[in-house]
């Protein structure tokens, strides 16, 4: 009986200590399932698409991009998501690989979600292409953002 209880025990704190170690594991190393794609339209005439993740903590993040026809017309759709920014969080310039040209200019921002809650985004105006990443954490969207930025 003892033997049976020390057994148990031990297997019960293996599981717990499993436990927590994941869990720890999942905030300190984030890694995002795609749990969603589709095709958005936006104005004034861009088109694109969408990507929806969720982190392993349980985040939600969205990852949208639009192609614009010129430049002036993908300005417009970026100065129009900026206009529900709460407070800019940083701002820079973009440029051509060659850091010669400046191609665009990216922002973070906190906005007001439609849900009520604060959320992040960054939004970037590359050229004739507008990119967006948004999540209801700042820490989440930048970490996104630095591991998958393409432009």
């Amino acid at each position: 009986m003892h033997g049976l209880l020390l057994r148990l025990g031990a297997f019960i704190a293996a599981f717990v200590l499993a436990g927590i170690t994941t869990s720890i594991t999942n905030r300190v190393f984030l890694r995002f399932d795609n749990v969603a794609v589709g095709s958005v339209v936006i104005s004034p005439d861009g088109r694109g698409g969408f990507s929806s993740f969720r982190s392993r903590d349980g985040v939600d993040l969205f990852v949208e991009h639009f192609d614009f026809p010129s430049h002036e017309s993908a300005n417009a759709a970026f100065q129009d998501m900026l206009r529900g920014a709460q407070r800019t969080v940083e701002r820079e310039v973009l440029y051509d690989r060659e850091g010669k040209r400046i191609t665009g200019e990216r922002m973070v921002i906190i906005f007001r979600a439609e849900s009520g809650v604060d959320a992040a985004a960054v939004i970037s105006l590359d050229d004739a292409t507008v990119y967006r990443i948004a999540s209801t954490s700042l820490r989440h969207t930048l970490l996104f953002e630095q591991t998958h930025r393409r432009y």
